[in-house]
């Protein structure tokens, strides 16, 4: 026997029980009034239950209860198992009450409250099989997405891992709204190797009105715990300039993506100098003195990626990449300027010699430009 206390008082239309192992143990099912005097909503004779013989498996068993139970006004449940000892041992995963505030009755005396939901569902759900059944689907995204925002950093964490689909769910940026984002990083930034704070499916313009995420506490944090960081993604994260000053303590990272965001080209600098295994590169926009510190700094360097490099790079930043001997492609993406703002002598300098150095721009051109050197 389990006695279960719900947060409100109301008068019961359906109890739900999730049954995870051992289903089919529980017997009666009880209601408590505001007298505390206990009224049966539900009951299985013994002849009943053997004549039906449950699955194992897990399941969902919402029995249809006493059309007295449901004017009875309550909070308390009391759930009465099976007392032999081959089903004495049962587990339970959740135990669901629903019901109204106020009493509802129908306009038809002779119609039961269930009858009347009965009704009512089969109007607009004419093909569902069990028309009592309007409980939400806790396997829905919908479900799982309110259920992660009860979940602390570590355990989301864990969830990701499950499979693709929670994987995928716990990526929502909703998830992370309230939770203490620095705390985490500094319990457990020491076994973090990649970190992606970016969220491709939100414009920058909503991510910088509604996160919720303190993103410079997160940053401030981060040089000190994350010793053994490889990968930092902070694309569609704003922060002031100000903000990335603390990344220029890190001296492990092999990719960082900055794509869209206000670190200057100053700040930049200074990160890349302290980072000498820089791989990858992505920024919004590059320029001269960028170039000049990869090459000096960042030798083995393999890719770089920026949306509006070109219009700030000359021949002087290409020639500094010399020093990059494993640099494969450099990917401009050009659809705001023209290619007119790379001479020709910019050209010949990324093809000398650069049998596997590509110059990447995903738009036609408009003088008629080859789209690989």
């Amino acid at each position: 026997m389990s006695n279960i206390e719900f947060h409100e008082t109301v008068y019961p239309i359906r109890v739900c029980i999730y049954e995870i192992c051992t289903p089919g143990s529980v017997r009666q099912i009880s209601a408590q009034d505001s007298n505390g005097s206990w009224h049966e909503s539900w009951n299985v004779s013994r002849h009943q239950h053997f004549l039906y013989i449950t699955p194992p498996q897990s399941r969902l068993f919402s029995p249809p209860l006493s059309p007295l139970s449901c004017t009875i006004k309550t909070k308390m449940l009391r759930l009465v198992f099976e007392g032999s000892w081959q089903v004495s041992y049962t587990k339970l995963d959740a135990v669901m009450l629903i019901g109204t505030s106020k009493l509802i009755r129908s306009r038809n005396s002779n119609e039961s409250l269930l009858d009347m939901i009965k009704r009512i569902n089969s109007m607009y759900y004419p093909h569902r099989d069990n028309v009592y059944n309007f409980t939400a689907d806790l396997n829905s995204n919908e479900v799982l997405l309110m259920i992660f925002k009860y979940l602390d950093l570590a355990t989301l964490c864990s969830t990701s891992r499950v499979d693709k689909r929670l994987n995928y769910l716990t990526r929502d940026r909703c998830t992370y709204a309230g939770k203490n984002m620095a705390s985490f990083i500094k319990n457990c930034g020491s076994r973090l190797t990649h970190l992606r704070l970016s969220d491709e499916r939100y414009f920058a313009q909503i991510i910088r009105t509604s996160s919720d995420i303190d993103l410079k506490l997160v940053l401030r944090e981060i040089p000190d715990t994350c010793t053994n960081l490889k990968e930092l993604d902070l694309k569609y994260c704003y922060v002031e300039d100000e903000g990335f000053s603390y990344l220029e303590k890190l001296n492990t990272l092999e990719h960082l993506n900055l794509f869209n965001t206000t670190v200057s080209y100053e700040r930049l600098c200074r990160i890349l100098q302290n980072n000498p295994r820089m791989r990858k590169l992505s920024v919004e926009r590059i320029n001269d003195e960028i170039l000049i510190e990869l090459g000096t700094s960042c030798r083995d360097l393999e890719v770089i990626f920026s949306l509006f490099g070109p219009k700030h790079v000359t021949s002087r930043g290409i020639n500094a990449l010399a020093n990059c001997k494993k640099l494969e492609k450099i990917k401009f993406d050009l659809f705001t300027y023209y290619f007119s703002n790379i001479d020709d002598t910019l050209f010949n300098m990324l093809s000398r010699g650069r049998t596997s150095f590509i110059l990447a721009f995903p738009h036609p051109s408009p003088i008629g430009r080859t789209s690989a050197v």
